[in-house]
């Protein structure tokens, strides 16, 4: 991608509520945005991420600074690799789970 097509993280939503309030305060103030992991936390717990261009990364983050403060907005390496065994430890369990379901009631 060209530099001003590069997208820039500028908010990793912990939950889904999260994500969508940051999603309508950058649609209300029409700034273009891209989201990651939108369909993946259903099977594995992922993140959620909200990205922009990097011409536009100031003017979201100024959106999104009220809303950011006091919740995660983009994590240090620790803290990502933390969420990504995490995310992939849940969504090993959910796997499970489904397994131990579909025994139980193929049985029954």
């Amino acid at each position: 991608m060209e530099e001003s097509k590069t997208l820039i993280p500028v908010y990793i939503a912990p939950n889904e509520a999260l994500f969508s309030l940051a999603q309508s305060l950058l649609d209300n103030a029409e700034v273009e945005y891209y989201t990651k992991g939108t369909n993946l936390h259903l099977a594995y717990g992922g993140p959620r991420i909200i990205e922009t261009m990097a011409e536009n990364v100031d003017r979201a983050k100024e959106i999104l600074k009220d809303f950011i403060e006091g919740t995660p907005a983009i994590p240090d390496d620790k803290q990502k690799d933390e969420f990504s065994f995490a995310a992939s430890i849940g969504g090993i369990s959910v796997i499970i789970l489904l397994i131990i379901l579909c025994v139980v009631f193929v049985r029954c």
